[in-house]
Formats: C-alpha cells, sequence, structure tokens
C-alpha cells in the first residue's frame, strides 16, 4: 500500500519524522537523591531512547571536566545551565519524597534566562503535584509551560507522558526544518 503522505508530500516523510527523533537533543532534569530518584531518571532516559529518542541525556551523562578553582556546586550549576541552553527539549520531572531544590532552581533558570518555552514541559508526581511550591507554580504559570501530572511511581506513566511531549517537540522540530 503506497503512503499517501509521501505521494502528496513527494519525499519519504516518514524517514524524515524519524531522522528528526535521532536528533532531537532532550535534557532530562530531576532530583538525584536519593539513589533512587536518579535511578528512575536513568529508565526515563533509556525508555526514550529506545522509543527512539537516542540523543536523551540526563546532566550527569555529560563528562565532568571541572578545571577552574570553583567550588562543585558551582560548577554542577553551571553544568546543568549550559547543558539546558543547548537542549531542544528539557523535560523537568519532579518526584515526590525527593529533594527537588535543584531542579526548582533549574526551572526558575530557565523560566528567566533560557525562555525556549515551546521545548520546556514540566512532571510531576501526584503526591508531590499537591506540594508544589508556589515558586514553581508562579514560573509554570507565567511562562505558560506545558504540565502533567503522573501517578505517584508510575514509570510506564512517566515515560509515556515524556514520550508524548517529545513527539509533540519532534513535530514542531520537524516542520521548522
Amino acid at each position: 500500500m503506497p503512503n499517501l503522505i509521501d505521494d502528496i508530500l513527494g519525499y519519504a516523510i516518514e524517514k524524515e519524522i524519524e531522522w528528526s527523533r535521532q536528533e532531537l537533543h532532550i535534557l532530562i532534569l530531576g532530583a538525584y537523591k536519593p539513589e533512587s530518584a536518579k535511578k528512575r531518571l536513568e529508565r526515563l532516559r533509556d525508555c526514550l531512547s529506545e522509543r527512539g529518542y537516542g540523543n536523551t541525556y540526563l546532566v550527569a551523562d555529560y563528562p565532568d571536566d571541572n578545571k577552574s578553582d570553583e567550588s562543585w556546586s558551582v560548577y554542577w550549576e553551571r553544568k546543568s545551565n549550559e547543558s539546558m541552553l543547548h537542549s531542544d527539549l528539557n523535560l523537568f520531572v519532579f518526584f515526590a519524597n525527593c529533594s527537588n531544590e535543584g531542579v526548582t532552581d533549574e526551572l526558575a533558570y530557565f523560566c528567566s534566562e533560557i525562555k525556549k518555552f515551546s521545548g520546556c514541559y514540566v512532571i510531576c508526581e501526584d503526591s508531590y503535584e499537591s506540594d508544589i511550591s508556589t515558586r514553581i507554580k508562579a514560573k509554570v504559570e507565567r511562562c505558560v509551560l506545558y504540565n502533567t501530572t503522573i501517578e505517584d511511581g508510575n514509570d510506564a506513566e512517566l515515560c509515556d507522558a515524556a514520550y508524548a511531549f517529545a513527539e509533540m517537540t519532534n513535530t514542531r522540530h520537524a516542520k521548522n526544518h
């Protein structure tokens, strides 16, 4: 059966979309403590990679090259800020029962400095959503960021939500190139 989209457009759009999936740079930002939270972020990265988004990273995936005299906390802040700047899609993940101060600061930096809102999504677990700080609520509302709530501990739902956001970003990205 012929592909009607390809027939109408005159080229293999399916191949272009698949190529665009591989090219889309995704950064996942979230809590690394406790260790179980970081493991969940790693599973999310691997899930997106398995679904065709092989250019998906955590900040921790990038090599540490702190060659200056700055402290490690200052270095990590700079590293995450630079990583967000060079990503097509930034996923901010807020887990329940975790230390979310880092991802809160990263979201605040993104909203005030980077401002590529079409490439930014916020995902919160149910029980964290009820305790979301006014600082995060204000940023999400003022910057009109897309956000969703997932069931606590449901990594399949987390992956599905992140995949949906990646597909929306990929579609926009493919249209503009």
